[in-house]
């Protein structure tokens, strides 16, 4: 492959970028360094580290292919067939998103504490808030794709079947690619969900090694196993995902898709996406509901609304600014690596995904350490915290923007060099409009991450702030269910925002 580098002006962004992005990594390899050899084999190798590798594979294995496999059928029923009532599923089957793993797994782990819990618990909870993450941009993509492709097999006197897998599928693996990245890499470092239910992963036991043991060496030795399954998981995405292009060039519009008549088969696609959204939402909903209803504690002296206002002003005015900064951000780091596209920018882009499977807890000290060190100044500052939030985010942003740039001709900005209009121009007319449904979409995505993150603002955050996601955190271990459900129904209400959000960049 060609080495096509970048301008010097973007390489010093991307530079100036990716410095304080290694700041976690080179934590861990301090620790990991001067760990006893010895000690170190012994952790790796003993018993309980290969349970916690199978349980967190399988767990990642289950969910990815779960979520994947349901909002593949969800997206073809709802974009390729004749459904009634099509706007109001598609609505339906997103809302799940607004329901936080954390909140999903307390409402049904206290429905039945012996059926949702273990492994069954956290992978029906954990697939049902991550379908959305595959349904949302397989949906984007099947409406995108143009379907005159697939009218040149049926005139081929092709079967649907065969037009399925050797037309339309080929054309979602970006889309696919970057569902099973999401889904896989968030499952690594899930804790709060897993830890309810009982279901013990390598994110739950490096916040024991932290918290209970106070164990750093341990904590980071587990650490590195997990970056090794974020380099494989990635380098599978890239491996599926290919290097064949996918923007359309040519002249004329996309044909409008034939529909499939599904007859009684309707009614099977009608109930699948119902139950999904009576599972996803309407059960947690209810229970929380019945929970703020026959509950005491929000009336004791120990709750105060007018801090449950400040705490929500605060958690929103934060992630808006922090989501808008991250997408800024990852804005270089996609363009690099899709227009001048070679090895090199391609690692680049794919160090925030590493991070990604690094447990927030670890990101939180790391940022902490070093700030201490240099920056004294700024610890449990709003400065501190909002690289963590870069670090733990990027990737949501890197993966909606990379689907839409990818759709932009290449050489569209010599044609306008060669038309006298300045790069500023053309980025103003013809970038911003292209990219904005993925500007939208990962705008959304990491506002509505962040307002659920929970271990690295506990670390990081100033002392007179408070996050809904840790007054919740708060609430749930001391048994206060009523609390529980006033801060779960307004995570849930501010979430439904950028489910929006993404649900109108579905449908652009």
């Amino acid at each position: 492959m060609k080495y096509t580098p970048p301008p010097f002006w973007l390489s010093m962004v991307i530079i100036g970028i990716l410095i304080p992005m290694t700041f976690p990594l080179v934590y861990i390899a301090q620790y990991g360094i001067s760990a006893d050899v010895t000690e170190a084999i012994s952790l790796i190798f003993r018993y309980e580290t290969a349970q916690l590798l199978y349980n967190t594979l399988l767990l990642c294995l289950s969910v990815t292919s779960l979520a994947v496999f349901f909002g593949l059928i969800c997206a073809f029923f709802l974009e390729r067939c004749r459904i009634r009532g099509k706007n109001l599923l598609s609505t339906l089957i997103s809302l799940p998103l607004c329901i936080p793993a954390l909140v999903s797994s307390f409402t049904w782990f206290s429905i039945d504490t012996r059926l949702f819990s273990g492994f069954f618990g956290a992978t029906f909870v954990m697939t049902l808030v991550s379908f959305p993450l595959a349904f949302l941009p397989i949906a984007a993509a099947l409406r995108r794709i143009d379907s005159a492709w697939e009218e040149v097999s049926y005139s081929l006197n092709r079967s649907r079947f065969y037009t399925f897998f050797r037309v339309i599928l080929p054309q979602l693996r970006p889309a696919i690619g970057n569902a099973v990245l999401l889904i896989a890499l968030h499952l690594l470092i899930e804790f709060g969900a897993v830890a309810i239910v009982g279901y013990k992963t390598f994110s739950v036991a490096i916040f024991n090694e932290f918290e209970a043991y106070y164990n750093t060496q341990s904590a980071v030795l587990l650490c590195l196993i997990l970056v090794f399954l974020c380099l494989i998981i990635v380098g599978f995405e890239l491996k599926f995902r290919g290097v064949h292009q996918i923007n359309r060039v040519g002249k004329g519009t996309r044909f409008p898709p034939r529909l499939i008549e599904l007859g009684k088969g309707e009614y099977v696609a009608i109930a699948l996406i119902s139950l999904i959204f009576i599972c996803g939402i309407l059960i947690p909903v209810c229970v929380l509901l019945v929970w703020l209803w026959e509950g005491s504690a929000i009336q004791g002296e120990y709750f105060s609304w007018l801090e449950y206002v400040s705490v929500i002003g605060k958690t929103l005015l934060f992630n808006l600014f922090a989501a808008a900064v991250t997408l800024f951000v990852a804005f270089p780091l996609v363009w690099a690596a899709i227009r001048y596209r070679n090895r090199l920018t391609r690692l680049v882009e794919r160090l925030p995904f590493i991070l990604h499977a690094i447990p927030a807890i670890v990101i939180g000290f790391a940022v902490a350490k070093y700030s201490l060190v240099y920056f004294p100044s700024l610890y449990q500052t709003y400065y501190v915290l909002f690289p963590a939030y870069l670090m733990l985010y990027l990737p949501l942003a890197q993966t909606s923007l990379r689907t839409s740039i990818e759709q932009i001709p290449n050489g569209v900005e010599y044609v306008s060099d060669s038309l006298g209009k300045k790069r500023w121009v053309l980025f103003k007319k013809v970038m911003i409009p292209c990219v904005s449904p993925g500007i939208i979409a990962g705008f959304a995505l990491c506002f509505l991450q962040m307002m659920k993150e929970l271990t690295a603002t506990l670390i990081l955050s100033p002392r007179n702030m408070s996050t809904i996601s840790i007054e919740l955190w708060h609430a749930q271990e001391g048994l206060e269910y009523s609390v529980v459900a006033v801060y779960g129904l307004a995570l849930i209400i501010f979430s439904g925002i950028p489910v929006f959000l993404l649900k109108k960049y579905m449908s652009e």
